[in-house]
């Protein structure tokens, strides 16, 4: 059964999914109202659903298995199963309902109702669905731009912060930055000798050591044992003290046994010149490979 009731308040165009027993409670909202005969069948009808076309779901605590209705609900491998809104009523006291909460119901309506106090909870609850579903794709989107061995930014985040600063650069929006170029030495000695748990900690070491000198801007792992930073603000004004202490220091780490010790290398943009981030990258991966180069001639 399916019934879309009109009336004056902000709930237009929003689609609730409920059990049979509540429907004469909440029929006159004004919102587009699909019935279920019981709990099992609001799982049924829910499970066949495509995801977030329903707003929210209403149960009858009362109800047999409403509560398991709940929790099969939110136990559903499907995007909005955590995030819709899930509201109950009852003739409980509120008092007594702190496990019907616990089992994923946002909001408790205890009977008499009145529409005015349906809609102000139901308005909430959908609100705080939003908040958690922004905060959900944020999550995401932050799981897919993260390394997941260091927690710094990944390729991906570079190529996309990238084309960012390049559209800065071609626009005249960026007047000045600098990138640095790092490669961990002997990462493949230490997989080779000790193991990958040992050289996936020599490139955590090695992650936090660039961080911690450069501390004011964004690192990125393009992969393996490779890092970029990007300089800009107070990192870009003592770049150079900032990248001959750390220089000076790889040096002396070089020679100690177990240590960790990083080749760099950085290049200044350059007004007028640079077409592109990539310009100035490439300047930097040389000079990175220069360093490496006069690391390796000094040990040997």
């Amino acid at each position: 059964m399916m019934e879309n009731v009109t009336s004056e308040n902000n709930l237009s165009g929003i689609h609730i999914l409920l059990s049979e027993s509540c429907f004469n409670l909440i029929k006159h909202l004004g919102t587009l109202i699909t019935t279920a005969k019981n709990a099992q069948e609001v799982v049924d009808f829910y499970s066949k659903s495509e995801a977030d076309t329903l707003d929210a779901i209403i149960l009858q605590l009362e109800e047999k298995d409403s509560l398991e209705a709940v929790k099969k609900i939110r136990s559903m491998n499907r995007p909005d199963a955590s995030t819709i809104s899930i509201l109950a009523i009852t003739n409980k006291s509120q008092k007594k309902l702190s496990s019907q909460m616990q089992a994923g119901i946002n909001t408790i309506l205890t009977t008499p109702l009145d529409n005015n106090q349906v809609s102000i909870n139901l308005l909430k609850s959908l609100h705080q669905s939003s908040k958690l579903r922004i905060k959900m794709l944020k999550n995401a989107l932050d799981c897919v731009n993260k390394d997941a061995l260091t927690g710094v930014n990944n390729r991906m985040a570079f190529e996309n912060f990238e084309a960012k600063i390049t559209h800065k650069i071609v626009t005249n929006k960026i007047s000045s930055f600098s990138i640095i170029l790092f490669d961990i030495n002997n990462l493949k000695n230490t997989n080779d000798l000790l193991g990958h748990d040992a050289g996936d900690q020599l490139i955590i070491d090695g992650c936090k050591i660039i961080c911690n000198t450069f501390k004011h801007s964004p690192v990125f792992r393009l992969g393996g044992d490779e890092f970029v930073a990007f300089l800009q603000g107070e990192d870009y004004n003592n770049r150079a003290e900032l990248l001959s202490g750390f220089q000076k220091k790889m040096n002396k780490e070089y020679f100690i046994s177990g240590a960790v010790s990083i080749a760099s290398g950085m290049s200044d943009f350059i007004p007028q010149k640079d077409i592109n981030v990539l310009d100035v990258f490439k300047r930097a991966d040389e000079a990175m490979y220069k360093t490496k180069a006069k690391m390796k001639k000094q040990r040997v």
